[in-house]
């Protein structure tokens, strides 16, 4: 996910890079940023250590200028940018412009878990929140819900760990109260995400379920507390897609 103000850009977590050579960060991300005039991150936050959210690590890294690095996992980043790093940690915040940045988790009573320890980060305009949950499961949710449920609502979230079953709890889901929720998972994954309960859980909701399944890549442009929807399968319409 890339979060844009008008004078700075965050990067979370980087996406896969397989055994065959394909990767996400060359593929999607990378042409992206440059399309978008970006060869500066400000901060890229690799939220924990499984592959498919830090393996376009180096790549990035190799591509672009990073002013600073967050991550629960510092042993997972080059030495050439651990100057650079720091580990993300409840209650860091900071604030651009009229955006608020806000590390929720993980803290020291976080419960153990490579997804579990997830840095969870809420970006607010004063009117309109967004919440990024990595991969967070059941019992961080709760976690978050005890410690943390005032300042947990956001008008959008990042599904937690692509709609898996372990994650997205009916508390947890209340506590936030999204209006929209993006889930990012690949078409045919081999793991069955988004799970059906999980998605019975958002629909009962009626939040607003997005997925780059069905509509690719998802752009959001957000001013005070309009939500635009941009679908890349409906911005570029082919023939074939009917």
């Amino acid at each position: 996910m890339v979060v844009r103000t008008a004078d700075y850009v965050l990067v979370y977590d980087t996406g896969p890079t397989f055994s065959t050579g394909f990767s996400t960060a060359n593929a999607v991300l990378l042409p992206f940023l440059r399309g978008q005039g970006i060869s500066t991150v400000d901060e890229l936050v690799i939220s924990h250590a499984d592959s498919d959210h830090i393996g376009g690590l180096d790549i990035v890294l190799s591509e672009l200028s990073v002013d600073r690095l967050s991550t629960s996992r510092m042993d997972r980043i080059p030495e050439s940018h651990l100057h650079l790093t720091r580990p993300c940690q409840a209650g860091q915040a900071w604030r651009l412009g009229n955006i608020d940045f806000e590390f929720l988790g993980p803290s020291a009573d976080t419960p153990q878990g490579s997804n579990n320890q997830s840095c969870v980060l809420k970006v607010s305009n004063g009117e309109t929140a967004t919440l990024l949950t990595g991969d967070i499961e059941r019992p961080v949710e709760r976690h978050l819900v005890t410690t943390a449920s005032g300042d947990l609502s956001a008008e959008i979230m990042l599904v937690p760990h692509q709609g898996s079953k372990t994650s997205s709890t009916a508390d947890f889901l209340d506590s936030v109260n999204p209006t929209v929720a993006l889930l990012a998972a690949g078409y045919r994954n081999h793991y069955g995400h988004p799970h059906e309960k999980v998605v019975e859980r958002y629909f009962e909701r009626d939040i607003e379920l997005i997925s780059t399944i069905e509509n690719g890549s998802i752009q959001l442009n957000v001013q005070g507390k309009e939500i635009e929807v941009i679908r890349f399968r409906e911005a570029r319409k082919r023939f074939w897609r009917g």
